[in-house]
Parts: structure tokens; C-alpha cells; sequence
């Protein structure tokens, strides 16, 4: 199986720019540089360099991330094994309204957990309050860099 050789091309022609590999079966950890605040999206090359690659860390056969861009944001719902984010999710979405419907990633079954994906404005600095229990997933301030495992 070579999810980051048959992915990447798929997410690039999606208009994703930070496709990063991450070593195979693992969640981490990512390439230097391709994360943070000063993180950068690898380039074409870069990209059909780690899809040609057969062994080591970032190769073929590796799990895929994207590194968030400026304008996206993705809300990380935990609900499993003890963990209570959808319950969470349906407080907060109670007192504050609920969110636009949206694409959710998740390896997981019962459509509560996962990431759900946002378009903002880039430059929006994103504060903490009710969402600091939980993973926000912003390029930009306070987490900006931070890398969602994503399908195949």
C-alpha cells in the first residue's frame, strides 16, 4: 500500500499545497520544517521526491498529512474511549449556535469524531476560551503549524 504516492497528486489537484508525508503507520513525526509557524509547504518536487522513495521515513508507502493553510481551520472532535469532545461539541454548538455544515475526515465509525474542515480569512488570529479543552487546528496563532493526518 502507498497511500502518500496515490494521495498526494489527488490533494494537489484539490488545490492543497502542505502535503506532508509522515512515516508509515504512524501519526509522526512530520519532516523538519514543513510545520510551525514558519513551516513551509513542500514544492512540487519535493512531494514526487518523497512519492518515489521506498524506504526510510517519508517515502511511498507513508501516512499523509496536510499542513493547515492560512485560510483553512479544522476542529478536532475526540468522542471515544472515554474521551467526551462530541458531548462537548453539542454544549458549545447550544450556546453558540451550531456550525456550517462541513466536511468531516475521521478514521473512526458513529460521525462524531473527526476533523471538521473551515475556509476562513487568512491572517485570523484564533482565541482559546471554550475550544482550549480541544484541538483547533489553525495555521495561524495560537497553533498555527498544526498537521491533520488525512485519508486515503
Amino acid at each position: 500500500m502507498t497511500p502518500y504516492k496515490t494521495a498526494a497528486p489527488i490533494y494537489q489537484a484539490a488545490g492543497w499545497t502542505g502535503i506532508i508525508p509522515l512515516p508509515p503507520a504512524k501519526k509522526d513525526p512530520p519532516p523538519t520544517g514543513y510545520t510551525g509557524w514558519n513551516g513551509k509547504d513542500p514544492t512540487a518536487k519535493m512531494i514526487d521526491m518523497w512519492r518515489g522513495e521506498t524506504t526510510g521515513n517519508f517515502q511511498a508507502a507513508s501516512n499523509i498529512a496536510i499542513h493547515m493553510p492560512d485560510d483553512c481551520i479544522g476542529i478536532d472532535v475526540d468522542h471515544y474511549n472515554g474521551k467526551i469532545g462530541g458531548a462537548t461539541l453539542a454544549q458549545l454548538e447550544q450556546e453558540l449556535g451550531p456550525l456550517p455544515p462541513t466536511y468531516i475526515s475521521t478514521a473512526r465509525n458513529g460521525g462524531v469524531s473527526g476533523i471538521r474542515w473551515f475556509r476562513t480569512e487568512p491572517g485570523l488570529r484564533w482565541p482559546t476560551g471554550p475550544w482550549q479543552r480541544h484541538r483547533v487546528c489553525p495555521q495561524g496563532p495560537p497553533l498555527r503549524g498544526r498537521v491533520a493526518v488525512d485519508p486515503p
